[in-house]
């Protein structure tokens, strides 16, 4: 899915503002099961973490090892 169709999808049902921080447009650095599994002490609900510094800093450390777009 692209960003866009993805963020929509999210959107449903919920009631608050997202945003998208990052995206790979190719082969991310990591799986979505393993950036779940480091950040799954501030995991909210399901798809949905923290946001705070150990979550940003995962952001960063995808965007730097994949060429993120954001």
């Amino acid at each position: 899915n692209s960003p866009s169709t993805r963020i929509k999808s999210l959107k449903t049902g919920n009631g608050s503002d997202l945003q998208i921080y990052a995206y790979c447009d190719h082969a991310p650095p990591f799986t979505e099961k393993e950036v779940h599994s480091k950040l799954a002490e501030y995991r909210v609900s399901g798809e949905w973490f923290k946001l705070c510094a150990e979550t940003r800093s995962m952001i960063t450390e995808i965007r730097k090892a994949s060429g993120a777009i954001c």
